[in-house]
């Protein structure tokens, strides 16, 4: 890559988002704003990925404007620092816009590639958040907010440059395809 890029990835919960990111910064040796979020760690974040504080720290940074493009989900707190987007031009970056944030996103960084997982499967997207969940009651949750989320993109679909329908024949093949494609452009 001879220019600097900065790359989004939207999709539902579940769907391989990360996955496909950290796979990404491997290939391209992207770097990645960090995430503030109100959230517990998992086992499968990297180091230097997400910033995790108590609630209260987390929304005293949102009042004292230290964070932008806000999320709440599931109960936890997600933004970035207000400057997490500073020189781009100067960069390759590659991070995770949660669906509200597409249209400012695309407003504020319009050159961006963003780039949108969805799946025609809910069964498979089933599968996948039954590795989070701690319940059926939690599973049940997230499988309706995914289900709305994926209402969410198809109404904001001409904000993305790629659209990938992520299923059991091609999980495994999203990576190839994404790094072609970024590779052509």
């Amino acid at each position: 890559m001879e220019k600097s890029f900065l790359i989004t990835l939207t999709g539902p919960s579940g769907i391989g988002k990360s996955y496909l990111k950290r796979r990404l910064k491997k290939y391209f040796k992207f770097e990645e704003p960090a995430v503030y979020t109100s959230r517990k760690k998992r086992k499968e974040n990297e180091k230097g990925e997400r910033i995790f504080l108590a609630k209260q720290e987390f929304l005293k940074k949102v009042k004292n404007k230290e964070l932008i493009l806000l999320n709440k989900i599931f109960g936890n707190w997600y933004a970035f620092r207000f400057d997490a987007f500073k020189n781009i031009n100067k960069k390759n970056i590659i991070t995770e816009i949660y669906i509200d944030n597409v249209k400012q996103f695309r407003k504020n960084y319009p050159k961006a590639s963003m780039i949108v997982l969805v799946t025609d499967d809910i069964n498979f997207l089933k599968y996948r958040l039954q590795k989070r969940a701690e319940n059926k009651s939690e599973l049940n949750k997230r499988l309706r907010l995914a289900k709305q989320e994926l209402k969410k993109i198809k109404s904001l679909k001409n904000n993305f440059n790629f659209i990938y329908n992520v299923n059991y024949n091609n999980e495994n093949k999203i990576v190839d395809e994404v790094i072609k494609n970024i590779k052509v452009n």
